[in-house]
């Protein structure tokens, strides 16, 4: 007998997950019913056309195709319609890669956060050496140079792109 997972069960994505009850492990499999990754359950987030499977202590990506890239951890970017790009972590750098593993946005930051707040969701906050700022996506422009304290600033930054608060 096989479950599928509910919060992952949508078939437009091409990809879901199947679980046999009383099992600890998971099936990441496609659309065509091949079987594409084993892992522990709990391991897989699916969005769109793709899954971050976590599997000892790294993150693998996959395609209804099956495994596209690994690094040591991926993060699905809120990225307005287009969800094609990832933060990614590669030792103790971040930074952004398209769906085939191409580096969008340098892996040189401290952190970039995935979760992009700005009007224009181009925009999206790194971490370098303590101090943070922001870069344009799509450009790799920084649009608020990367100077300001993480815990004790307030700055205030008007562009063509977005109004926003730093503190």
């Amino acid at each position: 007998m096989c479950a599928f997972s509910q919060s992952d069960m949508n078939f437009e994505n091409k990809l879901f997950e199947v679980y046999e009850p009383g099992s600890s492990n998971s099936t990441l499999m496609n659309i065509n019913g091949d079987k594409l990754i084993t892992y522990p359950r709990g391991n897989c987030k699916i969005r769109d056309n793709y899954a971050i499977v976590n599997l000892f202590g790294n993150a693998f990506l996959y395609d209804s195709n099956g495994e596209v890239f690994s690094y040591n951890e991926i993060y699905f970017l809120k990225y307005g319609n287009d969800n094609d790009k990832f933060v990614v972590r590669a030792g103790d750098n971040y930074g952004i890669v398209d769906k085939s593993g191409n580096v969008i946005i340098p892996i040189i930051y401290d952190y970039i956060f995935p979760e992009s707040t700005f009007k224009d969701e181009n925009l999206i906050f790194v971490r370098k050496n303590n101090k943070v700022g922001v870069i344009n996506i799509e450009s790799n422009e920084v649009v608020v140079p990367i100077d300001y304290d993480i815990e004790s600033c307030e700055a205030f930054y008007e562009t063509n792109y977005a109004s926003f608060k730093l503190i």
